[in-house]
């Protein structure tokens, strides 16, 4: 999402302006964090590089389980958990 989108965003009431606080971003990135290592405690083996495709096919995944009642699988849950930490990795190194 580029910073014109955002703008656009907070332009029409969907985007709440915030100043930059080194502070409020360690503790978003802390609790980031602690909720992936709650989803992972079962299994540490879940290590992959972040790819924008196979989060969508997550996504269209859990909006067919959403709406249709498909279930997802274990190894869907196990790739969305991955993609999830490099996704976190990703951006705690952008934002250090």
């Amino acid at each position: 999402m580029t910073s014109e989108h955002l703008l656009n965003l907070q332009r029409i009431g969907q985007l709440d302006a915030v100043p930059f606080s080194a502070e409020l971003m360690e503790r978003m990135l802390a609790a980031a964090d602690s909720r992936l290592q709650d989803a992972r405690r079962s299994d540490n083996s879940l290590e992959t590089r972040f790819d924008c495709r196979v989060l969508d096919g997550l996504r269209k995944q859990r909006n067919l389980s959403d709406y249709d009642g498909e279930t997802i699988t274990h190894a869907a849950l196990q790739e969305c958990l991955a993609q999830a930490q490099a996704l976190l990795a990703l951006a705690t190194e952008t934002l250090r």
